[in-house]
């Protein structure tokens, strides 16, 4: 992603805070947002400049902040690597997150393995509707993959254990 447009936004926006500072919001392009802030701290008052980009695919947001004042703290440059391959490391973060969530859960490689073939199993046969659990649990790994897969680290809890679901 060229940042030199965004970043030639966010410079103009802090040069206009030099002259007159101010509360103040503009969207510069779809999914890319400026905003100017005005605080007010103990050690004095000042303004930030605050651009959000999003990347919507990878649920992930960039943010690059320049300050005036005394928040030195709250400076903050784009990801070093680049905004998109900091949303491909968010992404490879959530998959990972979301392998140690179903291990959490008691599944790992061969009762994955052993649910995949009874699945199949099922399904060829015309069995599905007698396996509610088993239906259950494998929706539930594709539900978990997917948000992985969005940028979500967060996932619900397995429907059944794989005690239940063999016991099926």
């Amino acid at each position: 992603m060229d940042m030199t447009s965004i970043n030639a936004a966010i410079d103009a926006a802090y040069a206009a805070a030099l002259v007159s500072p101010g509360n103040a919001s503009e969207l510069v392009s779809e999914g890319v947002s400026i905003r100017t802030e005005t605080y007010v701290s103990p050690a004095g008052t000042g303004f930030r400049v605050v651009c959000s980009v999003a990347v919507p695919a990878a649920n992930f947001v960039a943010v690059k902040v320049r300050n005036h004042g005394p928040d030195t703290a709250s400076e903050r440059d784009w990801p070093a690597e680049g905004v998109e391959a900091a949303a491909q490391a968010h992404v490879l973060r959530c998959v990972d997150a979301g392998k140690a969530h179903v291990r959490r859960a008691g599944f790992d490689g061969l009762e994955m393995a052993s649910l995949l073939r009874r699945f199949m199993e099922a399904q060829q046969a015309n069995e599905l509707a007698n396996k509610p659990k088993l239906v259950a649990l494998y929706g539930w790994t594709a539900t978990v993959e997917q948000q992985a897969l969005a940028g979500h680290s967060i996932f619900p809890p397995a429907p059944h254990t794989f005690e239940e679901v063999m016991a099926e």
